[in-house]
């Protein structure tokens, strides 16, 4: 590639870089900064993680990884996009497909409960539905063709929780079901889209909101329906449209969504909850906080790991937090990652002509950290990162 050529592409991504983060704002409409208290001291490693990570494959035909399972195997669920059809896989060293169906364009997310497998599913044509099975067949267990796709599933005090999609993005109370024998909604008044992700915490179970507004993101109880997070309540943000994903780091629980307004600034998309007050975690550093996609976060040996990306392609990351603060262990082709630099600050999409990419989500399996990607065709890649032994 010529230099000229270069130039006009550098020249192109950082105009797309501009028109998105101007976007953002504008959606933002002069509205007050969220909260931002002083950073959280999490009790974390002295140092950052060291290891490569390798990628276990590429899978052309997905758009996302997006549910991830470790048991005895690692079992990947994927999105194919509208048209295409979504299918969960089994690796133990090689893939093994063990489930794809006609109309169903993607697998949502896994859970462990009573021994089986059990995974959510998407379809424009049939609705949302809910499979179990013992690893190699399984068989549905509900559908709801009245909505869109299963946003999360939580295995909690012996019994299943599910929650739904609605078909639209206008629509609100799409509701929590629990599954003892039969499914009945345990929540299903709430004024929000839907609830993105479910995480047992302690003796709760707790829920990450997407809102069908601008700002409706909150973390909630879902037995109680008590609103924990969100609002101002017990410390935490005002102004948060999305609560993508919870974790637990030892007692603290972990929320994060993406970042409102997608420009950099000292307010915080990353909080922490220790039973008391929300308190926000350290600011990723400078040339991360312009991102808007942070889909991911997990506990990895005594580390937080959070995964973020977004438009334009080619700036997917996973940075790791210890009491150093925050280093990048993935993306820009460090530690054998993906998107090796191009030209200068301008670095590789995922996948040739995505126009976004991001990571979408992380398990742990077999000493491993593990991370799901998305979101432009080409992107559902599976990568696995190997601490050094002496990490």
């Amino acid at each position: 590639m010529s230099y000229f050529i270069k130039r006009a592409a550098y020249f192109g991504y950082r105009l797309q870089s501009v028109e998105n983060r101007l976007s953002e704002l504008e959606k933002y409409n002069a509205a007050s900064l969220p909260s931002s208290g002083n950073p959280v001291a999490l009790d974390l490693p002295k140092k950052p993680l060291v290891g490569a990570w390798q990628r276990l494959d590429h899978f052309a035909n997905y758009h996302r990884a997006r549910a991830l399972l470790s048991l005895e195997n690692l079992y990947v669920g994927f999105d194919a996009g509208r048209r295409g059809r979504g299918s969960l896989m089994r690796y133990d060293g090689d893939w093994h497909e063990l489930f794809s169906r006609q109309g169903i364009t993607e697998i949502v997310t896994l859970c462990r409960h009573n021994g089986e497998i059990w995974f959510g599913a998407t379809s424009l044509r049939d609705g949302a539905s809910l499979w179990r099975g013992d690893g190699q067949h399984f068989e549905m267990a509900g559908q709801w063709p009245r909505f869109f796709s299963v946003a999360a599933l939580a295995s909690f005090d012996g019994k299943l929780f599910c929650s739904l999609v609605p078909s639209t993005k206008s629509e609100t109370a799409a509701p929590v079901l629990i599954f003892d024998g039969q499914w009945n909604d345990v929540l299903n008044d709430h004024p929000y889209q839907c609830i993105y992700d479910l995480h047992p915490h302690k003796k709760h179970l707790c829920g990450g909101t997407v809102g069908a507004g601008w700002f409706g993101g909150h973390v909630i109880d879902i037995l109680s329906g008590r609103v924990i997070g969100g609002d101002g309540n017990n410390g935490s943000w005002n102004h948060q449209s999305t609560i993508l994903r919870l974790c637990s780091l030892g007692d603290t629980l972990i929320a994060t969504g993406n970042r409102e307004p997608a420009a950099a600034g000292n307010h915080s998309n990353i909080w922490s909850y220790a039973g008391k007050a929300w308190k926000p975690v350290p600011l990723p550093p400078r040339g991360f906080q312009g991102l808007y996609s942070f889909n991911a976060v997990h506990p990895f040996r005594d580390h937080l790991i959070v995964g973020c990306g977004g438009r334009p392609a080619g700036q997917a990351a996973i940075l790791c937090l210890s009491r150093d603060g925050w280093t990048q262990i993935g993306g820009t082709g460090l530690n054998n990652s993906w998107s090796p630099n191009v030209y200068r600050r301008m670095n590789a999409p995922l996948a040739n002509g995505s126009q976004s990419d991001y990571v979408y989500n992380f398990c742990e399996h077999d000493g491993a950290l593990i991370a799901g990607f998305g979101a432009s065709p080409g992107c559902g890649q599976v990568w696995r990162f190997k601490p050094d032994s002496t990490a």
